[in-house]
């Protein structure tokens, strides 16, 4: 399966289980499609996951 994803900045948690190792994320190309998450200690603080 692929997810094409069109160009912008995307700030989101992108999650991908284990047992679904057929995933595509594809972009518009390197500096068109960003995908970004702040994995810093000020965002775990408020969040309830085990890992990041």
């Amino acid at each position: 399966m692929t997810i094409d994803v069109k160009p912008g900045v995307y700030t989101e948690m992108v999650y991908v289980r284990e047992d679904r190792p057929h995933i595509t994320v594809k972009g518009a190309g390197a500096g068109r499609t960003v995908i970004q998450y702040p994995n810093n200690d000020l965002r775990r603080a408020s969040c309830s996951y085990g890992r990041s």
